[in-house]
C-alpha cells in the first residue's frame, strides 16, 4: 500500500503544476497549432477511409 504523502511530496506536486502552467502558458500559441493540426490529420484519414472504402 502506497505511504502516506508528506509535507515535501505537497511541495513537489505544487511546483509542477506551478511549471506545467508556466509551459503551457507561454507555448499556448504552439499548443493550439499541435491541435488543428491534430485534428485535420484526423478528419483527412477519416475522409481518405470513407473514400477507399466507397470506391472499393
Amino acid at each position: 500500500m502506497a505511504r502516506p504523502l508528506r509535507a515535501l511530496d505537497w511541495v513537489v506536486i505544487a511546483a509542477l503544476v506551478i511549471l506545467a502552467a508556466i509551459v503551457i502558458y507561454l507555448l499556448q500559441p504552439l499548443i493550439i497549432v499541435i491541435a488543428i493540426a491534430a485534428v485535420g490529420y484526423i478528419i483527412y484519414r477519416w475522409y481518405t477511409g470513407r473514400r477507399l472504402v466507397r470506391t472499393g
